[in-house]
């Protein structure tokens, strides 16, 4: 605990009266026979209090309270004189005896109220008047002063420090404490407590788990953890954004990829911002082989010095272009050869494999087995909707089979032209309430023909 102490002279003016007393003792002015009680007092201290006396409570880091200490002394003091001062008169200033004899009393003309004859204050054998002044001095200097201690329980929550009879109490922390005063052997306390609110501590840095995300996928997610420092600090309270939320979103640190590209997440706390770098890149989950607008797979009938458009279909549809790049290549080159944009050409008889490949993988290849012989249609289909409404058409889809068959041209009828006509393309017309069929037959001589029947409302 802190200890201050001061020496607090209680007695000042009684110390001023009796030297006074003393001085004029020396001058005859006083009868010698004062006593030092009636001059000053001792300084044995009765009581102390401390003001204000009841609990004190301070809400700020650095708040003051005065508080002041009261000391109550009692008159217990005496000095026993050796030898009986002859008093002298007032006018008259007394002649000084000596050491050895002591001066005769001279009686006061006009006595009034005489001092109740305490303890006198007289030299003491071979003592002159100004050694006696002296003497009283030098005993009421020892009995007028108290020394007051002023301390605190817990200096870490109230400090205190003292100034003659005030103290200063300084708020430090929250909590309590208290504080105590004595002087002699008399002790006073009083009961502080400190209630500090939390002050708003600034952050300083906000900081994220990962400083960059990539996806591979649309639509899926990932977390980021804002960490704020400090600890203790306030408005910790993160808001998140995206700077392009076409390609990311993010909410309380979940980020959801939306397309292709790139976006910043950023993560905000105070005037302290993270940042995290999104990169959305759909991968192919899979490429298919057109050929006429069907999709071919395993092995299919070629003839030489014919060439084919073939096209690679990657899916998703939203995957990433750069993933998308399809690369083709072949097998035996010499049998046929493929382009870049998927253009098979037949060189000559053979088996061959002709392969597409996207840049992230994602792989699909047909064979062709390949000769001189004419490719013919084995089978035919058509694609529609079997119930119209009259004065309404649609465009029927055929399919030739095989999609690498020489001639893919059709004839198309209809059984009733009265309730649906039908076209060279397949586009079917809804005349009036009835039924009709429409076939689609082979023109390569293969005499393979499909139908289809419409029924119109």
């Amino acid at each position: 605990m802190t200890e201050l102490k001061l020496k607090v002279q209680t007695g000042f003016f009684k110390r001023v009266a009796a030297i006074a007393m003393a001085v004029c003792l020396s001058v005859g002015m006083l009868p010698e026979a004062v006593s030092a009680e009636n001059a000053a007092g001792k300084g044995t201290v009765e009581s102390i209090s401390i003001t204000p006396n009841g609990p004190v409570e301070l809400t700020e880091k650095g708040q003051t309270v005065t508080l002041t200490a009261n000391v109550t002394y009692k008159n217990d003091a005496s000095v026993t004189p050796s030898t009986p001062a002859t008093p002298s008169t007032p006018s008259t200033p007394a002649t000084p005896s000596t050491p050895s004899t002591p001066s005769t009393p001279v009686t006061d003309p006009q006595p009034t109220t005489k001092p109740a004859p305490a303890t006198p204050v007289t030299p003491v054998s071979g003592q002159g008047q100004e050694e006696a002044v002296e003497s009283v001095k030098a005993e009421l200097g020892q009995m007028d002063a108290a020394e007051i201690t002023w301390t605190s329980s817990d200096k870490t929550i109230a400090s205190v420090r003292g100034n003659g009879t005030n103290a200063t109490v300084t708020a430090v922390k929250s909590g309590k404490a208290v504080i105590t005063a004595k002087a002699g052997d008399k002790t006073a306390s009083v009961k502080v407590t400190v209630t500090i609110e939390k002050e708003d501590v600034a952050v300083t840095e906000v900081k994220l788990n990962k400083t960059a995300l990539v996806f591979d996928e649309i639509g899926a997610v990932q977390t980021l953890t804002a960490t704020v420092k400090p600890d203790d600090a306030a408005g910790k309270t993160v808001t998140w954004s995206s700077d392009n939320e076409k390609v990311a979103t993010v909410e309380n640190g979940k980020v959801t990829s939306k397309g292709n590209g790139t976006a910043v997440i950023t993560a905000k706390a105070g005037e302290c911002t993270a940042k995290a770098t999104v990169t959305v890149s759909q991968k192919t989950t899979g490429v298919s082989i057109l050929l006429n607008g069907q999709e071919i797979k395993g092995t299919l009938k070629a003839k030489v010095k014919k060439s084919y458009s073939l096209k690679a279909v990657v899916t998703p549809d939203d995957a990433d272009a750069k993933n998308a790049k399809v690369t083709w290549s072949t097998s035996n080159s010499k049998t046929a050869t493929v382009t870049a944009t998927g253009k098979v050409k037949i060189k000559k008889a053979g088996t061959v494999t002709i392969t597409a490949v996207t840049a992230d993988g994602s792989k699909a290849s047909v064979k062709f087995k390949c000769g001189k012989a004419a490719v013919k249609v084995k089978k035919l289909k058509i694609s529609g909707t079997k119930k119209m409404k009259a004065k309404t058409s649609q465009t029927l889809t055929l399919t030739v089979l095989p999609a690498t068959a020489d001639n893919q041209k059709v004839t198309w009828k209809s059984s009733n032209k009265k309730v649906a006509t039908v076209n060279g393309k397949g586009k079917v017309k809804a005349k009036k309430k009835g039924k009709a069929t429409i076939t689609a037959t082979a023109k390569d001589g293969s005499r393979k023909k499909v139908t289809f029947k419409i029924e119109v409302k």
